[in-house]
């Protein structure tokens, strides 16, 4: 939902560019289980990454080409355009919808990484986290490497957290008085110093890696206990959960949704964001429910709830 609010240019959009990146990494950390085989958990990550990756990467080259033609527009490379989504899998070399799934090998990459480092190395995982953040503020300084592999390293302190916070989160996700204060506390030196930063994760763009992490980190850890301490959300608005079984859905249409309802509303209702948002999240509600009333088709299993 804050990727669909972030991407139709409401007000709220600089302050979820600042966060929403890191937590999608964060949450994707709280998944790894090192208890899998090495096989086991490459086949079963590439299957959910890169099946819909490249499936919708393909959909938003035919896409691209057609709106080109169709708006009379100069024809990209195809060769250049194949180059960008096979090998390099970033965002400067995919202009098209598909760029949109930047993300997905960086969080092959980064949960691979932490998945071995946590299997393979017997160090304490706070240890293992700090030299991560070192590693990954040393590779933003350096080339972009191909596959995303950059990405991905520069993603991988925010999935380290993820894991140690499921690795403690008896603890962690405990309600009490203090922790409440601690979060308002938190809230107000982020608040009064201005201390989240702009930050462009597809593009390596991390002007302070360990605050924004030290930030973005403490946000992350702040929703998910939200929502753990608070689940009556989840239980009175239900179409938050299923908005997030079936976020890979959303994720990939709701960019073409909101290029289609920036145009209407712009010409029909003086382009108000929030009609924008409303529009989208109600085609994608119906999508969600069509795609429902056929989830055993073949044709959805790359966007299926999967355990």
């Amino acid at each position: 939902m804050l990727v669909v609010l972030g991407h139709i240019q409401s007000p709220l959009g600089s302050f979820i560019y600042s966060f929403h990146i890191p937590l999608f990494f964060f949450i994707g950390g709280i998944f790894v289980n090192p208890d899998n085989s090495v096989i086991e958990f490459f086949k079963k990550n590439a299957r959910r990454v890169f099946v819909p990756y490249f499936i919708f990467g393909l959909l938003g080259l035919v896409v691209n080409a057609i709106k080109e033609v169709v708006l009379g527009r100069e024809r990209q490379s195809v060769l250049d355009e194949l180059v960008g989504l096979f090998w390099w899998m970033d965002i400067d070399h995919l202009q098209h919808y598909g760029f949109v799934l930047w993300f997905l090998p960086a969080l092959f990459w980064a949960r691979a990484f932490v998945f071995l480092l946590i299997k393979y190395m017997k160090i304490n995982v706070i240890l293992l986290l700090i030299l991560v953040l070192v590693f990954s503020s040393y590779i933003l300084e350096s080339q972009i490497l191909p596959l995303a592999l950059d990405k991905g390293v520069v993603a991988l302190p925010w999935v380290m957290a993820g894991y140690i916070f499921a690795k403690y989160k008896k603890n962690l996700l405990r309600n009490s008085i203090w922790k409440l204060l601690f979060f308002i506390l938190g809230f107000l030196v982020i608040y009064s110093f201005d201390l989240l930063l702009p930050l462009d994760m597809a593009r390596n763009s991390v002007d302070n890696i360990y605050l924004v992490f030290s930030c973005t980190s403490f946000l992350s850890y702040f929703l998910v206990f939200l929502f753990v301490n608070f689940n009556f959300l989840l239980q009175r608005y239900p179409f938050l959960t299923v908005f997030g079984i079936e976020s890979m859905l959303v994720l990939v249409l709701h960019a073409y949704l909101n290029n289609v309802f920036h145009l209407i509303v712009e010409h029909y209702f003086n382009g108000e964001w929030y009609l924008k948002f409303l529009c989208t999240v109600a085609v994608l509600s119906l999508l969600i429910f069509i795609k429902g009333k056929y989830n055993e088709n073949k044709i959805f299993s790359f966007v299926r709830k999967q355990t």
